[in-house]
């Protein structure tokens, strides 16, 4: 189940930390999209791309410059779901 977002919200929906499609809040039994991101909550977002073979490359946006940064992949399998990404990581 997911939290939708509206468009008046979408501003303030940087501020509550989790794992977005979009302006789509997702639960931790959502399966990851193609391209999601994690809001931690006090503006900072690291983006993940699908590149094929469960390989995502993974970016930090930089306000400051609003520009978004490469840091390498990740691989993440095609049938994770938040929860499993959060248990992969340790921050479960």
């Amino acid at each position: 189940m997911t939290d939708e977002v509206s468009a008046t919200e979408a501003n303030s929906v940087l501020e509550v930390a989790g794992f977005y499609d979009g302006n789509t809040r997702l639960s931790d039994d959502d399966r990851l999209p193609s391209v999601f991101t994690y809001r931690d909550g006090s503006g900072g977002m690291t983006r993940y791309w699908y590149q094929g073979q469960e390989s995502y490359q993974v970016h930090d946006y930089d306000a400051e410059r609003d520009i978004w940064i490469g840091r390498g992949t990740a691989m993440i399998g095609d049938n994770d779901t938040v929860d499993d990404f959060l248990a992969f990581t340790g921050e479960a």
